[in-house]
C-alpha cells in the first residue's frame, strides 16, 4: 500500500501572510492578523460603514467612540469580526459564498477599502495539496 502523510501544523483558520478580509454569507467581515497589523486596526473599537455604488467598494472608517451607525469591531488573537449584515441588506449586497478580499487604506477617504469587484483569486487553494508528502 502507498500512503501520503499529512504533516501540516494543526492551525485555526488558513495563514496569511498577506492582509485578507472575509465577507460570509452570515455578513460577518473577518480581517487576518496582516490586515489588523498594517490598517492599524489593533486599537480600533468601531468603524462607520460606507458604500459607493458606481465603484462597487465599501468603505470602513475607523472612529474611537461608538457613532450613530458604527459597529463595533471586535478584535481576536488572530483576527479582527465586524458584523455588516444590516449595511448588506441596506444595498441589496448579496453574498452567496464567502468571498475574499485585500482590504487597502485610502488616504483620499481616510478608509479601509474593500473593492466587492475584485475578490482574490482562490483557485490555486484547491489545485494543490500542501501539507502531504508520498511515502
Amino acid at each position: 500500500m502507498k500512503f501520503e502523510k499529512f504533516d501540516e501544523g494543526a492551525v485555526r483558520g488558513r495563514a496569511f501572510d498577506e492582509r485578507r478580509a472575509i465577507l460570509t454569507k452570515q455578513g460577518i467581515l473577518t480581517f487576518n492578523r496582516a490586515a489588523i497589523t498594517e490598517l492599524g486596526l489593533a486599537d480600533v473599537a468601531h468603524l462607520t460603514l460606507h458604500y459607493s455604488k458606481d465603484d462597487e467598494v465599501i468603505g470602513l472608517q475607523p472612529v474611537e467612540d461608538e457613532q450613530r451607525g458604527s459597529r463595533k469591531l471586535s478584535i481576536s488573537k488572530s483576527s479582527a469580526n465586524v458584523s455588516i449584515r444590516a449595511f448588506l441588506t441596506h444595498y441589496g449586497l448579496n453574498v452567496d459564498s464567502p468571498q475574499r478580499y485585500e482590504p487597502t487604506h485610502s488616504d483620499e477617504h481616510d478608509m479601509i477599502l474593500l473593492d466587492l469587484r475584485d475578490p482574490v483569486d482562490t483557485e490555486s487553494q484547491t489545485e494543490a495539496n500542501p501539507g502531504t508528502e508520498s511515502t
